[in-house]
């Protein structure tokens, strides 16, 4: 088993891009999943919507304000050398210029990093880890 040293060594920022219509022509923005205190901080800033059920399944916090603000830190333009890091007010900018497809599809990749991405990754090393990485209960022939 890795020590926190070598995990630590050898862990890279996850990353995803997407690709949204903004002003008539294709971009590309990559986003890298933020700290987990970050994240916890943003959510704790943005509570639920009353009566809105995607908050409540997702987490309890205002999906579409979190995913704002966590666009905001670590979201890039790549598809342009240099690539360019929006400023916040452009980003809002950003949101209000596009569709609600755009937001829906840079929304599905922030949170993926940052939530659901993570979640299913100890789902997954939970279950290989309990049936010896092989997919059944029984040990791998390695052990």
């Amino acid at each position: 088993m890795a020590s926190i040293a070598e995990l630590l060594a050898s862990s890279e920022p996850e990353r995803d891009t997407v690709e949204v219509i903004l002003g008539g022509e294709p971009v590309t923005f990559e986003f890298t999943k933020i700290d987990g205190d970050r994240w916890a901080e943003l959510a704790a800033k943005y509570p639920p919507r009353p009566g809105n059920p995607t908050d409540l399944r997702i987490g309890g916090y205002n999906i579409d304000q979190v995913v704002k603000e966590a666009a905001k830190i670590n979201g890039q333009r790549v598809d342009v050398e240099p690539h360019e890091n929006p400023t916040p007010e452009q980003w809002d900018a950003i949101f209000e210029a596009l569709s609600g497809h755009g937001v829906k599809d840079i929304r599905d990749v922030v949170w993926t990093l940052n939530e659901y991405g993570p979640a299913q990754q100890l789902e997954a090393a939970k279950k290989a880890r309990s049936t010896g990485g092989n997919g059944t209960n029984s040990p791998s022939p390695s052990q």
